[in-house]
Formats: structure tokens, C-alpha cells, sequence
């Protein structure tokens, strides 16, 4: 018997339910869609960095897929790192005599005696468990609408049959980590709900990554993933509880399998348990309460202990959305645009991506969409890690790339706007990656290189050891992985000032990439550092990648600021000034004037490819200058305008490898920071026109809404915070490559370097305004766009220290007092319209 304050909690829920009850509306922040979805990347998706959902299907068979962070699927694979650092010096010798394709197949016959199997792929990200709600309508379903609520994290969908109306409304807690569905019906004559709730068994759907790896044929029953996972599935009055335990556990790793228990919460009706479902017929509604949990070791029953801890939560669905979506939208609503979108907002995210498809145009409110939505899909698969490739959520078992951090550009990506949207907190499964990887990176120095210190695989998931490279893939040649990861270490000093971080973080993991540079780097017949084995991401192999060139200069150099800075390792300085001077040189192709992508003489750039790592000086790093460095400014400029032409301009509809997100991404960053708003509109309208943006607003890694994947959600809003403010060594840049579309807006909330805040910035053809307010007291010279230097007015709530002949001025913000700058655009006579 239920006790008398259950009983009262179970009435107050009652009331609070009846309460909620209300016309499901489409957000303004957030998308709404008539249609529904038959393949779940087109789902809506809700998350709270833990746990993921997936909601789509349609009235009669809705399914929601549900995911966990931590769940990757052993295979069995022994990931093993041969001891090869004695054989360094002859790799060396035979890449110079015969190539590094050569080299490799020596490298590879090295490293078997050591337990080397050849190229494997990684653990794959997996779905955890699919619940189906089955209840066939009445007559025809009309007034269809799902929406995705970007400031509240909850998707909705309601219709209309025979009976009456129906809702559905889905979230997932941050502050009590549970799924939260609820079903009901709607208005004076609710319809009852009549329905099966059910787990369907885990399908034999071929793994792929485990076929590749044990060279399988893809139809290979063992390769199953009911095979590989064994499942027991008990059923209850009161729910469903799953556990789950994978055939090839990992001790070493702490992956034995999951539970997962469902809640099952009926108002009126009567519940019923049938062959994995419980079936419920009358209820006026249904509550479900889930979590996953992933299981270090196997420990029969365990989902008991899962289910007792959902009892504890109260049986009401708004007593536990409103502390959810209280943390939920303040993180969000850090950042808030309008570019006069306000018309639009209500249309359905399907209407405003078929106009697209058609104007081959991005309409503002299309645009505040995909702005919000990139930041929303960041926010609800950032927590206890980083986005994996495919963010929290999957609903296949083949995912692409095995779904893992992929770390020679799509991780770096999918974090990119964290700090320029304010929200630094989203990285602390970022950083928790990192430092749990650092044994395994260790391994992957000593064991490749004989070196100290650490080297990022390009690809991990459950491990980081670097078991993905033969001569297919020459993923053991690529070094500067972990260089490149540093750069959100030492960008968290450069936007928050937290002085502990920098000394107890950063500087220790860019002392140990130093290491590595220390004993890996060796004199060339120039005198100068060479980098051999060498490789540009995914573009080929040769000596002295300029990336790699570039990613060593970029963490010794802020390595010796950082020291500086805080006055440790003085002694240490001089040893990493010395290997700083000594790296070789850039080269520039004599007959395009190109950067090359490789610094030896001889090399030829090969512009037809997706990766832009020789220009990680203008993307990421922001090495080059225009005053400082114009010979290298011009040449990389050439460098990306060959690839704007050679692969963004002459996409392949057949070639995946020419329509791929991360590389439009880093051409929108270096648009953005080369000043070519244009080419920023260009590769944004692309974008939405071509397919890579489904309604969700989640985005695929090519046209056509193929490969589902988060590399574009991550890069879109820093894209477009780049285009609008940048800041870098005390100097802001205001409207540095404003695209054509965006000729009036507002953006409040930008961070930028320097601890700074753009409390708001708004602007028209005739007027910017910009409120800015600093950690700490700064100076900050101020640059406003080309047509504006030298013929605007300016009113300021501080005075100028001093204006230059540009109308450029430099300024000095108060600690935590709000800064006002305001500009007025003068005609031709001098007199402001």
C-alpha cells in the first residue's frame, strides 16, 4: 500500500499535469515541423551532456531512442602499441630513400612481432535501447506539429484524430540526469490513452567497425550486434528494466555493459505486462522516468538499484522540468540574436529549408535558426564528454567513423564556439577527455617515437592508444594531435583570466607536448628541425607538414608566455626559445604563390581536399598577420583562395570528399578572419541549401542529409561570432566580414579574448552600438570596417585615448563597468545622415 504522502505527491501531480495542460505552440527559439520523421536523423533531439534522446516516427508507432554518452561497444580488439622507438632512426632513413608509402610497409612489418594487427577501427558509439509507443489512431491523423524548444530543451508533438487530441512532451534532466516522457490528451473532453509501451530486443544489425576490423564479411552473423551484446530484459507493473552486457568487456576500461530502467507512472486506466511491453488501456496519462547507466563490472540485478533511485523522483512532470529547464536556459540564453528574423519564426524549419533549397538564399530567421540550433545541439551533448562525432545521439549501429573523437579536426570543431558564446562549463567533459587520455597518449609516444611526452591518436574512443594507421591510413605519422586539442586549454586563460587553470592545466599538458617536440624533432641537412615522419591530415605524407609547423609554434610559444606570465620553469625558457628558432621555415610556391602545405622544397599543394591544415595559422591559431607577417598573410590567402576555387566552388554531388562540413566550416573561419563577409554568406547559404542542415537544425557531414554529424553545429555560431567581432592581442575588429544577408541585427552576450564581454552589439547600414565590459581594467584598440574608418561620428561613454586616421581608437575598459561606444556613418559632405 502506497503511503499517504505518495498518495497526496500522486494527486498534487494530478493537478500540477492539469495545470500544464495547454495548446502546444511553435517556439520562437526553437523549430516546429508538420511533417514527420521516418528516419531518425531527421528526429528531434533533446540531451543533457550524460544522456541523449531521439524522437520521431509517427502517430501509431512513435519510437524514442534513447543514448548515453559512455556507450561505445567493446570489440574484442587488444589495442596494442608496439615498441617501434628503436627503429625511428632507420623509418627516417627509409622514408628519405624510398618515401613515407614505403617507409610504412617496413613500419608495419616492424611493429607485428610487438602484436600490431594492422589498421583497426575504434569502439563504436551505439544506440542504448529504443522504446516504441504503439497506439494505432482512430480515422485519420490531422494537425500534426513537433517542435524542439531551444531555450527549455524539450520537444513536443501533438495531433488530432478521431478521438480528440493527443501530446507528447520530452526532455532530459540536467539536474536529476533522467528521460522524462509524458503522454496525455488534451482539452474539456481529453481523449484516454490506449497504448503499448515496449522494448523491442537488440536487432542483429551488423556492426560495422567490428567486421572491418576482424575483416568480416559484412553479412557476418557474429558481427551482430545481438551477439555482441547480450540483453535481459524484465518487465513490471510499475516499468521495464534492461540489463545489458556487452560479450568482449574491458577490465582495463571500465566497460562491461549498462543497465537501464524505466518508470512507468499511470493516471486511470489499467496496466497490463505483455512479451517486452507493458500495455495501457484508459489512462488519462502516462509518465515515463528513464536512465542508463553503464556498468564498470557485471553485477547480476543491478537494475534494481537503478529503478529504487527513480522512485525517489516525483511522479510530476513540471515539478521536474522547472529545475531542468531553469539550468537549461540560463546556459542557452548566454547569447540571444536577431537578425530580423522576427516574421519568420514560427514557420516550420521544413518551410524555411525548402525556400532555401529553391532562393538557394538564407532568410534571417533560417539563419537565427541554424544559429541557435548549432548552439542548442553543442549544449545538450556536452557533459560528462565532449560531443563524439555524432554529438549524444545515434540510431544506427554502423555509425560513421565508429561515431568517435575524431581529433585531426572534427572534435576541435564541435567545441569551437563554447567560449565566444560563454559557455565555458561545456568543456569540462572536454577537458576530463583530455586528461583521462594522457597515459594512453604517453604510451603512443614512447611506443611509436622511443619519445617522452604525449601524442594524440586521430581517432579514440574507450582508449586513446594509436591503433587506427597502416598504409592505408598513415594515422601513426600525424603528430600534432595533441598541440592542437592544447588550443582550448590556452584559450580558456584567454577568455576567462583564470590564472589557477593556466598553471594547474594548461602549462603542465603543453610542457608534455614540448617534451615530445624535444626528443622527436632532429637536425636536417639545413640546420633546421625536421619533422619525419610528417602527415597533412588525410592529404598525404612528406617531411615537415605545415601544420605541423605551425601547431609547435603555436604551444612553445604560449608555453613560454604562459611561464612567463605566471613566473615559473625561468630555467626551462631558453631550451624552448631555442627549439622555437630552430623549426623550419614556411615555404610559398614561387609560380602560384601559394603557402604550401608541406615545407621542403619540391612540394606541391593538393587543393582539392577537405582538410585545410596548412592554413591553421589563420583558422585557429592566428599566427599570421597582415602588418606583421604580409608576405605569409598574402601567400595563405592565395593558399585558401586555390581551395575556395579547386574544391569548395567545384563541389562533386558525386565526391563526398568536395561537399564535406568540417572543411566548409574551416573556410567560413578563415573567410571570417581574412575580412570576406561574402564568402562567409557563401558558404552559409551552402549550408542550407544543399541538405547538410536537417530540420532539427542538427547538421550531416555531407549533402543530402547524409552522415549525421555535429562538426557544422559546433563551427556554424563561431563562424558568424567571428564575422561579426574578433578580438586578438588587445585589438577588436567590429563587423570584420559582415555577410551580404546581414545588413541590419543584434547580437548580445559574446565573449571575446581579454576576459571581455559584448554585452550587446547592434548595427544598420548607418549606425553600429557596442557595450562592452571587461573581468579586469584592459586598453583595446578598437577597428571598425573598412567603409567606416575615417568617416564616422562616435559617441562613447569613456573618451578615447586615442583615435588614429582610420578612425581606429583605443580605449581602457573598467573592471566590471559597462562600456558604451556608439558610431554613426557620415555621407560625403561630412554630416551624419
Amino acid at each position: 500500500m502506497k503511503s499517504i504522502a505518495t498518495r497526496l505527491l500522486l494527486c498534487l501531480g494530478a493537478l500540477s499535469a492539469a495545470a500544464m495542460a495547454a495548446p502546444l505552440e511553435r517556439p520562437e527559439r526553437g523549430v516546429a515541423s508538420t511533417i514527420t520523421a521516418h528516419q531518425w536523423e531527421r528526429g528531434f533531439l533533446t540531451g543533457n551532456g550524460t544522456q541523449g534522446a531521439i524522437y520521431y516516427g509517427e502517430p501509431g508507432r512513435e519510437l524514442v531512442t534513447l543514448n548515453h554518452a559512455l556507450l561505445f561497444l567493446p570489440l574484442g580488439n587488444k589495442p596494442v602499441v608496439p615498441e617501434l622507438g628503436d627503429k625511428l632512426a632507420e623509418l627516417r632513413r627509409r622514408i628519405g630513400e624510398q618515401g613515407h608509402d614505403q617507409a610504412m610497409l617496413w613500419w608495419m612489418e616492424q611493429a607485428k612481432p610487438f602484436g600490431y594487427q594492422g589498421l583497426l577501427n575504434t569502439d563504436p558509439f551505439h544506440p542504448g535501447l529504443e522504446v516504441e509507443l504503439l497506439a494505432p489512431p482512430v480515422g485519420p491523423v490531422k494537425n500534426y506539429l513537433r517542435t524542439e524548444n531551444f531555450q527549455t530543451g524539450e520537444i513536443a508533438a501533438r495531433w488530432s484524430d478521431d478521438r480528440g487530441e493527443f501530446q507528447r512532451h520530452l526532455f532530459i534532466s540536467r539536474p536529476d540526469n533522467v528521460v522524462v516522457l509524458r503522454l496525455r490528451g488534451e482539452g474539456e473532453k481529453a481523449p484516454v490513452l490506449d497504448v503499448d509501451l515496449r522494448i523491442p530486443p537488440v536487432g542483429d544489425a551488423r556492426v560495422r567497425a567490428y567486421t572491418l576490423d576482424h575483416k568480416l564479411d559484412a553479412s557476418a552473423p557474429e558481427a551482430a550486434a545481438n551477439v555482441l551484446i547480450a540483453s535481459n530484459l524484465l518487465v513490471d507493473a510499475d516499468g521495464l528494466r534492461l540489463e545489458n552486457s556487452y560479450k568482449y568487456p574491458s577490465s582495463e576500461y571500465g566497460n562491461a555493459g549498462y543497465d537501464a530502467a524505466l518508470r512507468v507512472v499511470v493516471r486511470g486506466g489499467k496496466v497490463t505486462q505483455g512479451e517486452r511491453l507493458l500495455s495501457v488501456r484508459g489512462a488519462t496519462e502516462i509518465l515515463v522516468i528513464a536512465r542508463i547507466e553503464p556498468r564498470k563490472s557485471l553485477s547480476p540485478g543491478s537494475s534494481h538499484t537503478l529503478r529504487a533511485e527513480l522512485n525517489k523522483l516525483p511522479a510530476d512532470y513540471a515539478a521536474l522540468l522547472a529545475p531542468h529547464a531553469k539550468v537549461h536556459s540560463e546556459l542557452f540564453n548566454r547569447v540571444t540574436v536577431d537578425f530580423g528574423g522576427k516574421e519568420e519564426r514560427l514557420t516550420t524549419s521544413d518551410e524555411l529549408l525548402a525556400r532555401s533549397a529553391q532562393s538557394k538564399e538564407l532568410s534571417p530567421a533560417l539563419l537565427e535558426k541554424i544559429y541557435d540550433g548549432s548552439r542548442y545541439m553543442i549544449l545538450c551533448s556536452s557533459g560528462i564528454r565532449p560531443p563524439n562525432l555524432q554529438g549524444i545521439w545515434t540510431g544506427t549501429w554502423q555509425p560513421a567513423w565508429s561515431g568517435d573523437y575524431t581529433t585531426n579536426t572534427n572534435l576541435q570543431l564541435a567545441i569551437a564556439h563554447d567560449f565566444s558564446c560563454g559557455t565555458p562549463e561545456l568543456l569540462e567533459g572536454y577537458f576530463k577527455l583530455i586528461d583521462d587520455s594522457l597515459p594512453d597518449w604517453r604510451l603512443n609516444a614512447k611506443g611509436l617515437f622511443g619519445a617522452r611526452g604525449v601524442v594524440a591518436p586521430t581517432r579514440q574512443s574507450t582508449h586513446a592508444k594509436n591503433i587506427h594507421w597502416s598504409n592505408r591510413f598513415h594515422g601513426s605519422y600525424w603528430t600534432p594531435g595533441a598541440g592542437w586539442l592544447a588550443h582550448w586549454f590556452q584559450e580558456h586563460y584567454a577568455y576567462t583570466r583564470d590564472r589557477r587553470f593556466l598553471a594547474e592545466k594548461t602549462v603542465p599538458l603543453l610542457k608534455e607536448i614540448a617534451l615530445f617536440y624535444e626528443d622527436f624533432l632532429y637536425a636536417g641537412p639545413d640546420g633546421r628541425l625536421l619533422f619525419r615522419p610528417s602527415k597533412s591530415a588525410e592529404n598525404g605524407s612528406d617531411d615537415n607538414s605545415t601544420q605541423d609547423i605551425m601547431v609547435a609554434r603555436e604551444v612553445l610559444t604560449n608555453l613560454i608566455a604562459d611561464c612567463r606570465l605566471l613566473g615559473t620553469d625561468e630555467q626551462q625558457i631558453p631550451k624552448w626559445e631555442a627549439l622555437l628558432a630552430r623549426l623550419p621555415a614556411y615555404q610559398i610556391d614561387p609560380a602560384s604563390g601559394e603557402l604550401l602545405e608541406w615545407s621542403h622544397p619540391g612540394a606541391q599543394n593538393k587543393n582539392k581536399h577537405r582538410h585545410m591544415s596548412h592554413l591553421y595559422a589563420l583558422f585557429q591559431s592566428y599566427e599570421f598577420d597582415p602588418v606583421r607577417d604580409p608576405e605569409l598573410w598574402t601567400a595563405a590567402t592565395k593558399a585558401y583562395e586555390a581551395r575556395l576555387n579547386e574544391w569548395l566552388r567545384k563541389a562533386d554531388p558525386k565526391d563526398n570528399n568536395s561537399q564535406s562540413s568540417h572543411g566548409r566550416m574551416h573556410m567560413g573561419l578563415i573567410a571570417a578572419r581574412l575580412g570576406r563577409g561574402a564568402e562567409v554568406g557563401e558558404i552559409l547559404n551552402l549550408m542550407a541549401y544543399s541538405g547538410a542542415i536537417y530540420p532539427s537544425m542538427a547538421t550531416a557531414h555531407y549533402e543530402r542529409g547524409k552522415t549525421f554529424n555535429m562538426d557544422a553545429n559546433g563551427g556554424m555560431p563561431e563562424v558568424i561570432n567571428n564575422s561579426l567581432l574578433f578580438a586578438w592581442d588587445g585589438v577588436l575588429q567590429v563587423l570584420p566580414a559582415l555577410p551580404p544577408g546581414m545588413k541590419t541585427g543584434s547580437v548580445k552576450g559574446i565573449h571575446l579574448r581579454g576576459g571581455i564581454v559584448a554585452e550587446e552589439l547592434s548595427w544598420n547600414e548607418k549606425s553600429i552600438k557596442l557595450v562592452l565590459k571587461a573581468k579586469s581594467a584592459t586598453g583595446l584598440r578598437i577597428v571598425l570596417p573598412m567603409a567606416w574608418q575615417g568617416h564616422t561620428n562616435l559617441k562613447s561613454s569613456v573618451a578615447p585615448l586615442h583615435t588614429d586616421s582610420l578612425g581606429s581608437l583605443s580605449i581602457k575598459l573598467k573592471a566590471g563597468e559597462p562600456t558604451t561606444l556608439a558610431f554613426q556613418l557620415r555621407n560625403a559632405e561630412g554630416e551624419s545622415p
